[in-house]
């Protein structure tokens, strides 16, 4: 617990830590038994972490992302100003990093978008694969940000507003969003893959540091149309979860959603992450908004042949 604990204190103090890297964010995700952090210092600096959650079945132990939480990964406190001393450091660190793992059979992490350089993993027979997050980088224009909507986006909005007579309010508990939230994947007959206590907890830890709102889109007759769920730190904000009423899918309460959320992301922070998608339609939906194609990394390696073989027979790998 000392590594835990000294990581803690660079949290409270070092605003460069990501949201999804904060102590905070992995009690509320994981709890603080089941996350663990790899350190190096010099000169009693903390000047590299790699934060992790730990998940055990079957006697095995998995370090695997965690639910709701798009990165992860390592974070280094750089003062190198040549790309020369700054890889020759950042490889050294990996490697520290990754000696003080836990002894598992899986790591499976998403990078944070800074943290570009794997090779030093590569070379120890790890995986890469790419993913995408669009991103609006600033919000202090907020006629610039509508601007680069596209025009069928916009379409949307004002027909939310207009035609459906759509409006927007905040008021909503987090145990309700759930019920409706949990629909989307019903829809999917797939099984939620977070419970309400999870999200209770993630909400509660949000509420405490005011970092958190609901959009939730009625019409006149009280009707849900939908729901946007954000959270922030003073560097962006995220587009956490979502939920749509079935019966309204077609009266742009989403997109309203969305608009007014970033609208009011842009007095509290400076971007606006509007995550990603590999389903085509969902993917179309986001990128309306404008958002800049940011690339962030996932790294993977099983140490345990027969579970990768178990994986690959699944196509989960």
């Amino acid at each position: 617990m000392q590594a835990q604990n000294k990581y803690r204190e660079l949290c409270q103090s070092d605003a460069d830590i990501p949201l999804f890297s904060q102590a905070w964010w992995l009690d509320a995700v994981a709890g603080p038994a089941n996350w663990g952090v790899s350190l190096v210092e010099k000169s009693g600096e903390i000047v590299a972490a790699l934060p992790y959650t730990i998940n055990r079945k079957w006697g095995m132990t998995k370090i695997s992302q965690p639910v709701l939480t798009p990165f992860l990964g390592p974070w280094f406190k750089i003062y190198a100003q040549k790309n020369t001393q700054r890889f020759t450091i950042e490889k050294e660190y990996l490697e520290t990093l990754f000696a003080q793992l836990p002894r598992h059979v899986l790591y499976r992490q998403n990078w944070h978008y800074r943290a570009q350089n794997w090779l030093p993993l590569y070379w120890r027979g790890f995986e890469q694969f790419t993913q995408y997050s669009y991103v609006i980088n600033d919000l202090s224009d907020l006629d610039a940000v509508w601007d680069n909507f596209a025009s069928r986006a916009r379409t949307t909005i004002r027909s939310a507003q207009n035609k459906h007579e759509l409006t927007i309010s905040n008021d909503i508990s987090m145990t309700d969003f759930y019920s409706h939230n949990r629909q989307i994947f019903e829809r999917q007959n797939i099984p939620v893959p977070y419970d309400l206590a999870t999200v209770e907890r993630i909400h509660q830890a949000t509420q405490q540091r005011q970092a958190s709102k609901f959009f939730v889109a009625k019409d006149k007759e009280d009707n849900i149309h939908a729901i946007a769920y954000i959270i922030w730190d003073e560097n962006s904000a995220h587009y956490l979860m979502n939920a749509v009423n079935p019966s309204f899918m077609h009266t742009g309460g989403q997109s309203l959603c969305l608009w007014e959320a970033i609208k009011f992301a842009s007095s509290v922070t400076q971007s606006f992450d509007l995550g990603g998608s590999i389903i085509a339609p969902i993917e179309k939906f986001l990128r309306a908004f404008g958002g800049e194609l940011k690339s962030f990394l996932g790294i993977r390696k099983v140490h345990n042949p027969l579970l990768k073989a178990y994986y690959q027979l699944r196509g989960i790998w």
